[in-house]
């Protein structure tokens, strides 16, 4: 794996904590970025972290509609 850059953010997720790092990537990819604390560390190439993360932003909003909590 290659070099932290930085931290980017850190993230909660029910009672557990994460810290999201930016990471060189290799030849093939410019980034990795690790979702990660002490029991998880979890490594996404940045094309697929997106993937990822939208994913959470649009379960988040369903969520939000479905409690009927969504912005007006």
């Amino acid at each position: 794996m290659g070099e932290k850059i930085r931290d980017l953010e850190k993230i909660f997720i029910g009672n557990s904590e994460f810290n999201i790092e930016l990471n060189e990537g290799t030849k093939e990819e410019k980034y990795n970025i690790h979702i990660q604390n002490e029991r998880v560390n979890l490594s996404f190439k940045d094309f697929n972290f997106i993937r990822f993360a939208s994913c959470f932003l649009v379960a988040k909003k369903r969520l939000e509609i479905f409690k009927g909590e969504e912005d007006e």
